[in-house]
């Protein structure tokens, strides 16, 4: 989900409203990273900041955004 909505941002779909000021500087903040640095920001905070089972979670994530990466090249 997370990974989905950094996309989102990135790509325009999301941080448009002008009731949004928050999503607004997300947007800006994310629109010049690559996929692989999305991947890398995400994955720094579920680790500093998921949850206890966020390792596991991490290599899900990992698994599933490689599988992804892979699909879209």
């Amino acid at each position: 989900y997370f990974i989905d909505q950094m996309r989102k941002f990135r790509n325009g779909q999301r941080g448009k409203h002008n009731l949004d000021p928050a999503g607004q500087v997300m947007a800006t903040a994310v629109s010049d990273l690559s996929p692989n640095q999305i991947k890398d920001m995400v994955t720094y905070v579920v680790n500093a900041f998921g949850p206890p089972p966020a390792p596991v979670i991490r290599q899900q994530f990992l698994r599933k955004a490689n599988e992804s990466n892979a699909s879209q090249e």
